[in-house]
């Protein structure tokens, strides 16, 4: 029996429809538009059968952008979207509207472009969070530091039934050589049965966007 590969993280970004804020220059080959077309050679020849596509704006145009590319594309079958979680108001209504669309799967942030790398422990965002929770949903934590880890085990306090997804393995000290604090930090989130976590984007923590290994990242 096959068993289907299904990737869970991927981005698609048009740069002529849709604002990215962070993309600038400085992100190398990231800054370019990424459409179906390109990504779908490559996950044929991975041998990927379905993908899930990730937010990469805080805009509700990046959300609908995304369900609009997966309703005219087979292989893509869920899409983790947007929602101002610091206007439960508005996430009500958001879930309301992206729940009738059968792609929409769960929420993400880009906490780590906020200054405040706290921004979680907002009861407005605790708030909205309930509002996902209870509708079913998942939410994408970006985590680049520990201080967005450490803020997990209270938002779970405060949203039990909330399943969060580490994106990224959290960056992990690959170029450090020693687990380190990242290391602590991953193994109080082994502790709670409601994180789990993606091995994904690991180009960034390497620190080499294309020349990257998976040999070169292993611990």
């Amino acid at each position: 029996m096959t068993i289907p590969i299904i990737d869970c993280h991927q981005h698609l970004w048009d740069l002529s429809k849709v604002e990215y804020a962070w993309l600038v220059p400085a992100y190398g080959p990231l800054y370019r538009t990424y459409l179906p077309t390109e990504l779908e050679p490559q996950i044929k020849e991975a041998g990927v059968s379905a993908t899930i596509m990730v937010q990469s704006a805080n805009s509700y145009a990046d959300t609908v952008y995304m369900l609009d590319q997966a309703d005219v594309t087979p292989w893509m079958i869920g899409v983790v979207g947007w929602t101002d979680l610091l206007d439960p108001a508005d996430t009500a209504k958001a879930i309301e509207r992206f729940s009738k669309n059968r792609y929409f799967r769960g929420v993400r942030h880009l906490i780590h472009e906020e200054p405040d790398p706290h921004w979680l422990l907002q009861p407005a965002v605790w708030e909205s969070l309930q509002l996902l929770a209870a509708a079913g949903y998942t939410f994408d934590v970006v985590a680049t530091k520990h201080e967005h880890l450490e803020c997990l085990p209270t938002v779970s306090e405060h949203v039990p039934n909330l399943r969060m997804v580490i994106d990224h393995m959290a960056q992990p000290p690959f170029q450090a050589g020693e687990l380190g604090q990242w290391g602590e930090d991953m193994l109080a989130m082994a502790a709670n049965p409601n994180i789990y976590v993606k091995i994904s984007g690991l180009g960034t923590a390497s620190g080499d966007w294309e020349g990257w290994t998976a040999d070169s990242i292993r611990t």
